[in-house]
């Protein structure tokens, strides 16, 4: 018997039959839950990034909530394009923090922020590129000696002719 169950991503009600379970939770599809499961995974990557490698914290060590909180303002992307960004701007952000002296985290965080924020436009339109490189139909070779010469790949005209008087 199906009972009525909850999407743990998108919140939409259906039935346990309808749904998949998936470690305790249903999900809408597995599709559903693979987009959350890569989402969450590009999240796990980008915080162990921003708070292991750049500011130095260590594994497991608890790092400013301000940086989960300044992320959450880049919403509009996905997880993958700021993870992206914080690849494609490690360098600057590296050299960054070298040099300059900072006073606290709350002024390193809001200096690499201002850094992804100036180059995620740059990465989301290369992503973007990308995913339609990904989903472009791959064309197709006609064989031209192997077509049937009965069927005319060009529209048969009607012939009215029969019907018209000499």
């Amino acid at each position: 018997m199906a009972r009525k169950v909850k999407c743990a991503v998108t919140g939409k009600y259906g039935t346990s039959d309808e749904f998949v379970k998936i470690d305790g939770k249903y999900y809408s599809s597995y599709d559903v839950y693979a987009e959350y499961a890569k989402s969450a995974d590009y999240w796990k990557k980008l915080v162990d990034v921003l708070a292991c490698d750049i500011l130095g914290y260590e594994p497991g060590q608890p790092f400013p909530t301000l940086l989960t909180k300044r992320l959450k303002d880049l919403e509009f992307y996905d997880n993958e394009v700021i993870y992206k960004t914080v690849i494609y701007s490690k360098d600057a952000i590296q050299y960054s923090m070298k040099m300059k002296n900072f006073g606290s985290d709350h002024a390193r965080i809001s200096y690499i922020m201002a850094i992804l924020k100036s180059n995620i436009n740059t990465v989301f339109k290369q992503v973007i590129e990308e995913r339609r490189q990904l989903k472009k139909p791959t064309k197709t070779n006609i064989d031209i000696d192997g077509m049937d010469e009965t069927k005319n790949p060009k529209q048969e005209t009607k012939d009215i002719s029969k019907f018209l008087e000499d």
